[in-house]
């Protein structure tokens, strides 16, 4: 998998969202290093996800 600047930022950004709203929905837990690796784990899942699908879509033309 190639890791180009844009898909960092992206997966950055996605960890951050995906935190946050963790934060909000949780407030009493806190985000030690095992989460916050789970957190980035799922945000590149996720990233990956997108981006298959969107070359899948746009492929079909």
């Amino acid at each position: 998998m190639k890791f180009s600047p844009a898909r960092i930022v992206a997966v950055f950004l996605l960890a951050l969202a995906l935190g946050a709203a963790f934060s909000f929905a949780y407030p009493t837990l806190d985000i030690d290093a095992a989460l916050a690796t789970v957190i980035v784990l799922v945000a590149l899942a996720v990233e990956s996800l997108i981006a298959f699908l969107y070359r899948r879509v746009a492929n079909r033309g």
